[in-house]
């Protein structure tokens, strides 16, 4: 017959080194002006500060926090790439494939690619200021719903290297952060 493990019954405490263990994994960290310090956090996490009285939201990337209460919306400019080995447009029901940057400093891809030479093939090269610092991995779709991997490199070259498909691969929905 197995043992069954004592229950806890609900009024009741935890013994002095549990609560001692669990005390010691909450930290609380005091910034002066509520920015989190750069050592706080992981890549991609958020958390949320009193400053002055306001509730304000800050976002972990590339190493540094950034303040997304004052990010600014605005109209994108798209610009056309200038296509490479073979690429093109795929067809004129879906976005031809462009390029905008934000005034936060993202740059967002858009476009149905299709008729490469090879999947690996550079798609087109952004120009500098609307590049990755490091070379980047995003996820995407290709022909017969394959997801794929495209990448942009810190050169600036797009491709579509693991699972990408020269009959058409969508670039739609990948951001990044440029600089400002």
């Amino acid at each position: 017959m197995p043992i069954k493990p004592k229950s806890r019954s609900v009024g009741k405490r935890r013994p002095k080194e549990v609560r001692h263990k669990l005390r010691k994994r909450a930290t609380k960290t005091r910034v002066a002006d509520g920015t989190p310090a750069l050592r706080e956090g992981s890549e991609g996490e958020m958390t949320l500060r009193l400053v002055g009285g306001q509730i304000r939201l800050y976002a972990k990337f590339r190493r540094k926090w950034y303040d997304v209460n004052d990010l600014k919306v605005d109209t994108l400019t798209w610009h056309d790439p200038t296509m490479l080995n073979s690429w093109a447009r795929y067809d004129t029901d879906h976005n031809s494939p462009q390029y905008a940057k934000d005034s936060n400093g993202f740059v967002h891809l858009r476009g149905l690619i299709g008729s490469g030479s090879s999947a690996s093939a550079d798609m087109f090269v952004l120009p500098v200021g609307f590049r990755p610092a490091y070379a980047s991995i995003f996820p995407g779709v290709a022909y017969n719903s394959v997801f794929c991997r495209i990448n942009v490199g810190a050169d600036g070259g797009v491709n579509a290297a693991v699972s990408g498909s020269t009959t058409w691969t969508c670039i739609d929905g990948i951001v990044f952060y440029a600089g400002i």
